[in-house]
């Protein structure tokens, strides 16, 4: 809407300008993000980013045009944004013609594109775009045609436009930019080959099976005959007869299957019926189940990779009947045979300073080897307190036997557990038997501060945890280690915009009062950053009252920045600054360090100015938020909100005030 005061005045004032100016020094600039292939029948989505160089640009909006093949779902940013659809370019009766144009409704200029391409307006919820301020993201979802030809490339094209042009009221005319062309190349099958070892990694012997699955992703719609799965089994792994599971897929069955006496051989899958893709993948799986054999020398420390290589092989049936042969697409996967494997757990994942984190750990022994010694050395993560009392381990031979071990602790970070002494102790035996399993359990807790330096837990950290296991094997192999770690993050910050008691739309003169608010759920984060962009041109950083209150009681009526009702720190920033090119308002604060969960919330206070704007123009504010974590790695939230200026409203009133001629008193005006 044309505001206010000045609304009349620019009416007149764009009747005089014939030849509207284009702006130079705005430059927006799209990200390339469009997938080089996606699935033939199936939705895939994609986000692209705007920024802008130069001064600011207004009424940001993407020009988007799709061949007929590609249909168009949705976009969207910031979870909000419109999508207008203009057409289809019109087919010209002349054949060596293959553009033609429609008119863009929201700058009334022509757009030329291919012939059947449609074409759409995505417009962003955002008013102007700065140089400097946080990009726009969009979200644009597609889905190709059944009917797309295999491999062939499907063109993507953006636009981004400033309908305003370089002011708010678009005095001088729309911006358009640079054409912005991708392409997404439609593809029919996807293969993987996954194994169930833990860790990826095994002993030898019947006593640790393992599982491969074979899982084939087939294009939503799209029909494959035959479909052939081929999996050459490592020469290591010896196959369980009669594990073979096939899900999905038509008229599948083995037509080869590997020995059950001998290790290695090949698996043949074969699916002689229409397989037809659906979405949501897996639509033929094919799992079996094994062990790896006595590949390993007990004499010595040792470890070996068990790979498996597989393949598959289909025709594909076009909308049409033509059988069209897809190029062979191949997997593997990769497994360690080990004496003595060890894996390490840790929950939960996300936490607190305060909370118990559980610890576990998993042995697993090779069937052809004894263990004589072991002993762990667990590296405590800074940040973490160990508790002694906790650790228990059980020992799967026959019957479970449950121990409480001796336990040592150095420098209060490293944990040394000598599990094989206390078997002896608790069972006389003088070794841990081939084939055993063996679980750790204990638990520690979150610091408030690191050991090492005193410096405070914070949002985002990750605290990781080591093991390593040195062992011995009764058949002579001494001295071998093993390894595994886990690690919890600390539960990081988040932020909220609002507008406090909202009104339906604001005048010249009125407040509006912005609530900016970061939950810190650990009550330790640093590198604390506000950063309140204002929407141009209503809201104008220069009108924006710099002083700061801790007492809420002091801003209403005022024009200022305050702490919110929900705030608990009480905190003063250390820095506030207004940024005119950027027209956002940065307040800087100090490290919080606290042992509980803490709200940091402002109220910040701005007047609507008289300044005039566009019809159409979104008034949005965007609130960006910085935090750092101990490693220094920063974390950015961002959160739009938008209010609405009323326009003045223009009555007209018409009638006859007097006549001539006699014949009756005047008609009433």
């Amino acid at each position: 809407m044309i505001h206010a005061l000045h609304r009349l005045a620019w009416l007149f004032s764009i009747a005089v300008i014939f030849f509207p100016l284009t702006a130079s020094s705005q430059v927006s600039e799209l990200s390339e993000t469009l997938p080089t292939e996606s699935f033939l029948g199936e939705q895939f989505c994609f986000a692209s980013e705007l920024t802008n160089a130069g001064d600011p640009g207004f009424g940001p909006y993407l020009r988007l045009v799709l061949p007929p093949l590609l249909q168009f779902d949705s976009a969207s940013s910031f979870g909000g944004g419109t999508v207008d659809f203009i057409g289809e370019f019109p087919v010209d009766p002349d054949p060596l013609v293959t553009e033609t144009e429609l008119t863009d409704p929201r700058i009334d200029q022509p757009v030329i594109g291919p012939e059947g391409f449609s074409y759409y307006n995505i417009i962003l919820p955002v008013g102007s775009v700065v140089d400097g301020g946080p990009p726009l993201s969009i979200e644009i979802c597609l889905t190709i045609d059944p009917d797309s030809e295999v491999g062939v490339p499907l063109p993507v094209t953006l636009v981004p436009v400033y309908q305003f042009g370089d002011t708010a009221t678009g005095a001088n005319g729309p911006i358009v930019g640079n054409v912005v062309e991708q392409n997404v190349t439609p593809t029919i099958l996807l293969f993987d080959k996954s194994n169930s070892a833990p860790e990826s990694e095994r002993p030898p012997g019947t006593s640790w099976p393992y599982t491969y699955t074979l899982s084939v992703d087939i294009a939503n719609t799209a029909t494959v005959n035959p479909l052939t799965i081929s999996d050459t089994l490592p020469p290591d792994f010896q196959y369980q007869a009669g594990s073979v599971s096939i899900d999905g897929g038509a008229s599948c069955s083995v037509v080869e299957e590997p020995s059950s006496t001998s290790p290695g051989g090949i698996l043949v899958v074969e699916c002689t019926g229409n397989t037809v893709g659906v979405t949501g993948g897996g639509d033929v799986v094919v799992s079996y189940a094994g062990h790896i054999v006595d590949v390993l020398d007990e004499l010595i420390c040792q470890s070996s990779p068990i790979v498996n290589e597989a393949s598959v092989a289909a025709t594909y049936i076009d909308q049409s009947g033509t059988l069209i042969e897809l190029a062979e697409v191949f997997g593997d996967s990769e497994v360690t045979a080990k004496h003595l494997a060890l894996q390490k757990g840790a929950s939960p994942g996300e936490l607190s300073p305060g909370a118990i984190i559980s610890y576990d750990y998993s042995v697993q022994i090779t069937d052809f080897g004894d263990v004589s010694d072991l002993v762990f050395t667990d590296v405590i993560g800074d940040g973490i307190d160990f508790d002694d009392a906790s650790v228990t381990f059980t020992v799967n031979a026959g019957a479970p036997i449950t121990i409480i071990p001796d336990v040592t602790v150095a420098n209060d970070t490293t944990v040394v557990l000598d599990l094989f002494s206390a078997w002896q102790a608790a069972t006389g035996n003088s070794q841990i038997d081939a084939g055993s399993s063996i679980t750790v359990n204990y638990q520690g807790s979150v610091r408030q501060t690191y050991r090492e330096t005193g410096a405070p837990v914070l949002a985002s950290d990750t605290l990781t945890n080591t093991v390593s296991a040195a062992y011995d094997l009764v058949q002579g192999a001494s001295a071998c280690s093993e390894g595994s770690d886990a690690s919890v993050a600390i539960v990081p910050v988040s932020i909220d915009k609002s507008v406090v008691d909202a009104q339906p739309f604001y005048e010249p003169g009125d407040i509006v009062i912005y609530r900016l608010r970061m939950d810190i759920p650990s009550g330790d984060t640093r590198g604390i950053q506000f950063l309140d962009f204002l929407p141009l041109p209503v809201l104008q950083v220069q009108d924006v009252d710099l002083s700061f209150s801790t007492n809420p009681a002091d801003c209403p009526g005022s024009a200022g920045i305050c702490l919110g009702p929900n705030d608990t720190l009480g905190l003063t920033p250390t820095a506030i600054s207004a940024s005119a090119a950027l027209n956002a308002i940065q307040i800087d604060w100090p490290d919080v360090t606290t042992s509980d969960s803490q709200v940091l919330e402002i109220d910040l206070y701005s007047t609507v100015t008289d300044d005039p704007f566009a019809d159409g123009l979104f008034l949005t504010n965007i609130f960006q938020a910085f935090t750092d974590n101990t490693p220094g790695d920063t974390a950015v939230g961002i959160g739009p909100v938008q209010i609405q200026v009323g326009a003045p409203a223009l009555e007209l009133t018409k009638g006859v005030i007097d006549t001539t001629g006699g014949g009756g008193p005047p008609p009433p005006p």
